[in-house]
């Protein structure tokens, strides 16, 4: 059996662990898309985040049995035509609460204290005071409830904020003060000081946050997005600030990844932007591989139901999710 383990900072150091774990397969590591060209069609197992799912490559791996998900999203690989008919897909959902809940304070805190600006004047050797904003006190809607959203929850708790969530399944949370449903966003999102955008990309998800929830928001409130680019309508989100109708945005995720030099978002001053990092730490692969460890142990044994994190159905029943 083949494996290939696809990414560009971790592949060799998951890929030596699979090899030192399982000494019958053949385990191969490549740092992208392009470099796994010359290894992917006679593998039986892809191992990769969601940015490496591409038409072109997974297309030759027609012995393709199982996609196991680095990361939590899967909504790349369950818009792939080559993948239509896989029969088995894993995530690594579960693991990234703590980091993205940490950028999630580290966004918050450097909009209210317009971090940004105070790297500016550094670079610019400018020693000028300003007075920022305190934490504390302030609301939160996370829309999106799982494990990274409650840790989140959690956190903010801490600071002393009030917290909101939209989620289909409202429960007893020693964290959230207010539930809403999905259906209610708008006025979810109008309450609050900062919108927490960490919803999956389904189908019913992609294009929520557009002008129609801009408008909704306080002029002095601000988005936070480390979900998936497509929650949002960018166009909408650009327009919105621009014209003052939300006071910022804390981005790590876009409609097109890397984010092209043109798009307008880049010479926001209002707007902080990082490359997709929010999950990504260190000490990932120690995160991750007790994940990959189990499922291909389940794997090699034929225990395909006892996996960690199946996605079932593979393919969304309402279409597509890109």
């Amino acid at each position: 059996m083949k494996v290939l383990v696809i990414d560009h900072l971790f592949a060799d150091e998951i890929g030596s662990r699979l090899r030192a774990d399982f000494p019958n397969i053949d385990v191969v590591t490549a740092l992208d898309s392009q470099s796994a060209q010359g290894e992917v069609a006679a593998c039986d197992v892809i191992m990769s985040l969601g940015m490496n799912a591409d038409e072109t490559l997974f297309a030759q791996a027609r012995n393709l049995k199982w996609v196991q998900s680095l990361g939590a999203g899967v909504d790349k690989f369950q818009s792939l035509a080559a993948l239509d008919n896989l029969e088995l897909l894993t995530n690594a959902k579960g693991i990234h609460g703590p980091q993205i809940a940490e950028m999630t304070i580290l966004y918050m805190i450097s909009l209210l204290r317009d971090f940004p600006a105070l790297v500016r004047q550094q670079d610019a050797k400018n020693w000028r005071r300003f007075p920022g904003r305190k934490l504390q006190g302030r609301s939160i809607t996370i829309w999106g409830l799982g494990t990274i959203g409650e840790e989140i929850a959690r956190i903010c708790h801490a600071f002393g904020m009030t917290v909101s969530a939209v989620t289909r399944t409202p429960r007893d949370h020693p964290f959230i003060d207010r539930y809403y449903l999905p259906g209610d966003l708008a006025e979810a999102a109008s309450v609050a000081d900062f919108l927490l955008a960490v919803a999956p990309a389904t189908a019913e998800n992609v294009g929520r946050l557009n002008a129609d929830i801009f408008q909704a928001m306080r002029p002095d409130s601000y988005l936070i997005n480390v979900g998936r680019g497509s929650l949002v309508v960018e166009p909408d989100l650009i327009a919105a600030l621009k014209t003052g109708s939300i006071a910022g945005a804390a981005l790590d995720v876009a409609s097109a990844e890397p984010l092209p030099p043109e798009n307008p978002l880049w010479d926001m001053p209002n707007t902080i932007l990082t490359p997709h990092i929010s999950g990504m730490i260190e000490e990932y692969p120690e995160q991750v591989y007790p994940i990959v460890k189990t499922n291909m142990a389940h794997f090699l044994a034929g225990r395909i139901d006892q996996m960690i994190n199946r996605i079932d159905p593979v393919k969304p029943i309402t279409g597509s999710t890109h």
